[in-house]
């Protein structure tokens, strides 16, 4: 009689083990990966609001200018598409290869990193609160655009 090789039933052993060790392991590898997106996003909120104060500063005081080189002047409400904020350096986006009738070109987008879609064409609102000189920043997401980061984003002073 040969002895070399395995049993039926140590086979049948062998992937039992092998799927009880999925079924434990995957629900926690989808959890962190999940808190691993939270904080990128947590962190990509910051950025936008960090980058918006910037903007509204740099436009309020600066000398930020538009399309025609006149000097862009902010008033108490601003709105801005984070797709600008990258244009104009105050955000670091991703850069995606577009591609229309065979040509392709290279552009920064800012990437939502829960689902991986392009939120470049997203607004940010920027509010000034007279009462108290609080600047609200919030993200309100366009009608074409339902994956925008659409919530109050924050106050800084």
């Amino acid at each position: 009689m040969n002895d070399k090789g395995f049993t039926l039933i140590e086979v049948i052993a062998v992937i039992a083990i092998m799927g009880l060790l999925a079924i434990i392991i995957t629900p926690n590898v989808i959890k962190v990966l999940e808190q691993g997106q939270q904080k990128s996003y947590d962190i990509m909120i910051n950025n936008i609001v960090i980058a918006s104060k910037n903007f509204y500063e740099e436009c309020k005081y600066g000398d930020i200018k538009e399309d025609d080189g006149s000097k862009m002047i902010c008033e108490k409400e601003v709105n801005i598409t984070l797709g600008e904020l990258v244009n104009l350096g105050f955000l670091t986006g991703t850069n995606k290869e577009v591609c229309n009738n065979n040509e392709c070109t290279t552009k920064k987008v800012i990437i939502n990193p829960k689902n991986n879609i392009d939120i470049s064409n997203c607004n940010v609102t920027i509010k000034v609160d007279n009462n108290n000189g609080k600047v609200i920043y919030e993200v309100i997401g366009n009608d074409d655009n339902k994956n925008c980061p659409n919530n109050k984003l924050g106050s800084i002073n």
